[in-house]
Order: structure tokens, then sequence, then C-alpha cells
């Protein structure tokens, strides 16, 4: 089976191939988006929760601290201390009174880790647990903090104003809250004092787009801070470098104080939040590509079209007598394409090689089951809901057009145009009372019909004649191939297809055996032995065949039409009744008609039926069975089919449309 024959059909495979791959990554892509918004969502909203707990707990904390910070900074002994550039005994043991009491009010406090009081006339560092013996011990705080402690004289302001802010001290990862001294007696007695916050409290500090520390005021606003401190931390221990770590920071915002913060999460702790999403977009990843290669096997298939092949195909001929020919049958095929579903044709040589299997076992084998012939069908698509058939046989003249030269060969695809073409006709000529299907046997073509067996046999073999004739006609005129068509009886059961096959054989035999003769007769040049070998009753018809032609060449396509519009009420009035009345024979009547009038004789006698019985629906209240009988018709299917192909509506609707007008 050829799966495509051609780079279009090959180029939609891949295209179809890529729309499967994109599903996969477009759900990932979809997948991880939303998984990392809900990642952002779930961190911007514990990074407000907890820069908002920080907060009310800093205001707390500096709402405490304030207080004590003004009670020691307005304490005498502290401005006492402050004045002095040395200590005595007695200025120590009032260090000691002081360590004492800021230890006793940090007991409770559980923000603060350590006071430290600086005073800058002594460079003096008195801290609630220890003594600092000058201000290089202070630069494990002063260095990270960034206090400029030999100029923070000159940068007092006032009391109220604390900042918190991140350090890294030889004490460990510390924050601090710092005021500025006040001056009471000039320059010279400049205090300043420094609160150590607990580093517990590192693991709810808030850090910004940059890993870099924010500064927060006491009342709560966050500011822009130039530290260079960083926070980092793996599975739960946080520690301060200053190395790079803004890949490991997820950006948010916060809108009611106009600043951009982060919550620094660990790559690790972070990237472990998709490994669902991994999992879950590779397997779906996996069933797409494997689901994808029957879906593009598919979509490959149905692509091949054998009518596409055949107009691939056709190249313009050389020979300019077979350029009508050439535009008309391109035309034909082109037409075929854009066609509605009802005349859809078979998609793939596999359904072609199946039918013409299924006719070869028929044909060949008389005694099989009928579950074997219900599976056969079912493989090739078909459907029969009837007991009765009919076969129809369709043999091709060589020479008929471009494509069938004489003396050559009919290939592959121009068979398959055949049945393309054949199917298509039929399709279009039947009643929806005949189901069909067509297939290649020996040489020949052949339609196996599905007849309901209700109807009258001699009716339906009066209709398929019928159709048959202008079945041909389509054919010659639509795709310029002349065949010659034998149709059956009807017979009962799938297993009497062969006695059809039998009676479709012995009427090819007796018109070959007709066109031989006729073109003996036709050339007068009997040959003595031919002359031996025919039939008696063949000798005697000589003459009676030059009369015939004589007879042709005197009757016009005017005489027809005149005959027509005599007794087209006669439901005995067919082409083949017309043929025998004007001598000629039913291929040469239609093509005569047909090339001086523009239409079939067939399509003319149906018209003029129309016509009349339109005519009897405006002006009579018969019914359609009594005017199908009035027109020319034993009954009223072939009127209405034949009525809704020429005015596309039943007569029962058309009656009504012009009684309401």
């Amino acid at each position: 089976m050829r799966l495509f024959s051609s780079k279009s059909t090959f180029f939609k495979m891949i295209v179809s191939y890529l729309m499967v791959l994109a599903i996969p990554l477009a759900f990932g892509i979809s997948l991880f988006a939303t998984t990392l918004g809900i990642t952002r969502q779930t961190v911007e909203e514990a990074n407000l929760s907890i820069l908002n707990n920080v907060r009310d707990n800093v205001n707390i904390s500096l709402s405490g601290i304030s207080n004590m910070m003004r009670a020691l900074l307005s304490d005498s002994n502290i401005t006492s201390l402050s004045a002095k550039s040395s200590y005595t005994t007695q200025d120590y043991s009032v260090m000691g009174d002081l360590q004492k009491t800021i230890s006793m009010s940090l007991l409770s406090n559980s923000y603060v880790e350590d006071i430290l009081i600086y005073f800058h006339k002594s460079d003096f560092v008195l801290s609630s647990k220890s003594y600092l013996s000058g201000i290089e011990s202070m630069t494990g705080y002063s260095g990270t903090v960034g206090l400029d402690v030999s100029n923070f004289a000159e940068q007092v302001k006032q009391i109220d104003n604390y900042t918190l802010q991140l350090g890294d001290s030889i004490y460990g990862p510390t924050a601090f809250i710092t005021t500025q001294g006040t001056s009471r007696n000039g320059e010279d007695a400049v205090v300043t004092v420094l609160v150590r916050l607990k580093s517990s409290l590192l693991a709810d500090m808030i850090v910004s787009d940059d890993c870099a520390t924010f500064i927060v005021d006491a009342s709560g606003n966050t500011l822009s801070s130039g530290g260079t401190a960083q926070l980092k931390g793996s599975e739960g221990t946080w520690y301060l470098e200053g190395d790079d770590a803004k890949n490991q920071c997820i950006e948010t915002e916060d809108d009611s104080f106009q600043i951009n913060y982060v919550r620094f999460v660990p790559s690790a702790i972070y990237f472990q939040h998709f490994f669902t999403v991994r999992v879950l977009f590779f397997v779906f990843l996996a069933l797409c590509l494997g689901l994808g290669i029957p879906l593009v096997v598919s979509v490959a298939r149905r692509s091949y079209h054998p009518i596409q092949e055949i107009l691939s195909l056709i190249t313009q001929p050389q020979d300019e007598r077979d350029s009508d020919d050439y535009m008309i049958i391109r035309s034909s095929l082109t037409s075929l394409l854009q066609k509605n579903k009802d005349y859809e044709v078979e998609r793939d040589n596999r359904t072609m090689a199946l039918r013409s299997y299924l006719l070869f076992r028929l044909l060949n084998s008389p005694d099989m089951k009928e579950s074997v012939f219900l599976e056969e069908c079912c493989k090739c698509e078909i459907t029969f809901e009837n007991t009765c058939f009919l076969l129809i046989g369709f043999s091709v003249e060589n020479g008929s057009n471009l494509f069938f030269k004489q003396d050559e060969s009919v290939n592959e695809d121009m068979s398959h145009f055949l049945v393309v073409a054949i199917t298509n006709v039929l399709r279009d000529v039947f009643t929806e009372d005949y189901s069909f299907f067509t297939a290649e046997y020996r040489g020949a073509y052949y339609a196996v019909v599905n007849v309901n067996a209700r109807l009258d046999r001699e009716v339906v073999l009066d209709e398929i004649k019928n159709s048959c004739v202008l079945a041909a006609d389509r054919l010659d005129s639509d795709f310029r191939v002349t065949v010659s068509i034998a149709v059956s009886n009807v017979h009962t059961g799938y297993h009497k297809i062969r006695r059809c096959y039998e009676e479709i054989e012995e009427i090819t035999r007796r018109q070959n055996y007709l066109k031989r003769t006729a073109y003996v007769i036709q050339h007068h040049e009997l040959d003595p032995l031919v002359q031996k070998d025919l039939p008696e009753s063949s000798s005697g018809s000589i003459p009676g065949g030059g009369e015939k032609k004589e007879s042709e060449k005197r009757v016009s396509a005017q005489d027809i039409s005149g005959y027509i519009d005599e007794h087209f009420t006669d439901p005995d009035l067919t082409v083949g009744a017309l043929s025998e009345r004007f001598g000629m024979t039913t291929a040469n009547l239609s093509l005569m008609f047909k090339r001086k009038l523009g239409i079939s004789p067939l399509e003319y006698i149906q018209q003029k039926r129309v016509e009349e019985a339109k005519r009897l629906l405006d002006s009579t209240q018969m019914k359609v069975s009594d005017i199908a009988k009035n027109v020319g018709y034993y009954d009223s299917r072939p009127l209405m089919r034949a009525f809704r192909r020429i005015e596309g509506t039943t007569p029962a609707e058309y009656r009504e449309q012009n009684r309401s007008l």
C-alpha cells in the first residue's frame, strides 16, 4: 500500500507531527507558568506577612527601646560619663550598675540581644554584658553596619531616628537598631546607643531584589539601603555573606509601600515545588509521542487522494488535438475534489484493493459463509441492508481519450481514476434506494448494487438502465471515457453475485460480437472466411444495417426532440426506445443529441416531465402519485428524484411554496 505519494502529503505529515509535539510543549509551558505563578504568589503572600510581622515586632521593640534610650541618654550617670575622657574606679562602679540595669531590662525582651553605649570622648564602649576597651573593639559592629564612628558626632540629629540594619560582626550574624547620640555639652559629650537584635530574627529578615539589606525606621517605613551584606541560607541555616546570590532571589512587589522586596529562598527549596510539574510534563510528552505516530500515519493516509495523484500525473499533451480533452478531464477531476461529503471517493489504494479482493471472493468463492462476507464488507467500510443484488459491468474502449491510447494497457493510476470517476457518476445518478461499491476485476469495472427487495424488479431494472445511460453520457462528457455498460438481472443473496457476473459476461460477448459485425458491415469488406464463420442471422442483417446507417444520416436532433415533446408522457419512452424508433445505436443517438442541443436525451425527457408536473402542481389539486402517472412515470419515486435534481426541492414543497405566494 502506498502511504503517501506526493511532496504535499509528506509536508502535511511533518506539519501534523509538529502539531502533535506542540500540544505537550504548550501544556508544559502553561503548567510551568501556572505553577510558577502559584509559587510566586505563595512566596509573595509569605513575604508580605513576614514583612508586616517584622515591622510590627520592630515597632513594638522600638517603642520600648526608645523609652529605654531616652532614659539612658537622660540619665545623669551617662551624661557624667560622656563628659569624661578617662574613668576612675568609681566611674567603673557606676558602669557596673548600668550594666545590671540594662541586663535586667533585656531579660523580658524577646527581640534585643544586647545594648551598647559608646562614649565618643573616652572612646569607650559599655555593653550590657561586658566592657569594650576602645573603638577598635567595636569594628565587629560598626564595619558592617556602615557607621562612620569617627565622624558620628557630626551626624547628630534627633533622638527618635532609629534604623534597623543587618550586620555581620565578630559575634556572628546580627541586626542592629541604632540611634545617633545627642550632645548635651557640645561635640565632646556625644553618646551613641546601639541595640543588637537577636540572631533568631534573621530568618524573618526581608532582603531586596538584589539581596541587599533593607533599613526599617522607627515608624515602620522601609528605606533603600546601600548596604552590601546579603542573606543566604540552606536547610534552615541562615548566614550573611557578600557574594552574589541574585539567582536565588524571588522578586515581588509591595504596592502599599511602593518598594520591591523579596524573601530569600534557597534554590533547593524553591525548585522542589517543580518536581511534580516535571514528572507530569514528561509523562504527557511520552503519551503524545506514542499517540502521535499513529495519528500522523492516519493524517498521511487521509491526505492521500487518488484524484490528487491522477492530477499530478496529467501533463499537457503535445498533440493539439488532445488539448480539449486534457482541459475537460482536468476540470472534471478538479470539480470532484470540490464536491461535498455526498460525493466522497475512496481515499487510498488499500480501500480499493480490499474491495477488488471482496469482488474476487464473491465471484470465485460461491460457498463463502455469511459471517466471512460480513467481515469482508466491514473491512471495506461497506454496509448492505438488503438481500437482493445486481451487477453493472463497465468496459472501457481503448483509444477513447488521451489516457487510453489504442493498444495500450491501463496502468494502476488510470485504473484508480476510472474507479473514482465511475463511483462519483453513479452516486450522482442513483437514488438513495441503492447502495453499491465499485471495483476493478480482470481489466473491467463492476458496480455491485444492493437493491431493496420490496421494490418491483422490473421497475428497478428500468431505473438502473436509465441511470446507466445517463452515467455513460456523463463519463463521456466529463471525462472523455467511452464505456460499454451491461446490467444483470436482480438476484437474491450475495452468493448469486457470481450468477450476475455470468450474465454480464454473456451480455459483453454479445456486445463485442455486434461491434465486430457492425465494423465489417460498415466497411463492406467481408472476408470470405469471416463471412463463412458468421451465423445466418448476421448475414441477413447486412442490408438492414445499411438501411440503418442511411436512416441515421437523415435523422436530426430536432426530429428526436420533437418526438420527445409529443410522447414524453409515455412511461415506455426511454433512450433505448428512441434508438429503436430512429434506427440508431443508443450511444450514437445520445452523442449526436447532446452535441446539437447541449443536453442528453434522458435529461431532456426528465426536464419535459418535470415542467409538466410543475404545471399540474400549480393548476390542479392532483396527488403527486397521480401527477407522476400523468407525466410518464409508473410511480412517484422517479418523479421526486428528477424533480429534486432539477428544481432543488420536492413536488410537495414546490406546491406549498407557490401556494404561500
